[in-house]
């Protein structure tokens, strides 16, 4: 098995421990290690769940944030507005 890293992991990798850990569990005989290496691996899906959350937010943030600059680098390049009589 490998060294846990950092939640804020790529998904596809924690899915990949989940995997090599469900193999592991396949592979030991004694029923409460299985079980044990069953719940790791499960554990390990929900990070990844919420890695992509967390991605996914992130880049809502950069999407929105890449917006708003532009909007006020378009009203900055078109001088200041004025109201109309």
């Amino acid at each position: 098995m490998t060294t846990p890293m950092p939640l804020d992991e790529d998904p596809a990798q924690l899915r990949q421990r989940a995997e090599e850990t469900r193999r592991e569990a396949d592979r030991t005989a004694d029923p409460i290690g299985r079980d044990t290496l069953l719940g790791i691996a499960t554990q390990y899906e929900k990070l990844a769940a919420l890695a992509e959350t967390k991605q996914a937010k992130a880049t809502a943030a950069e999407t929105k944030g890449s917006e708003e600059r532009i909007v006020m680098s378009s009203k900055a390049a078109h001088g200041p507005s004025r109201g109309r009589a």
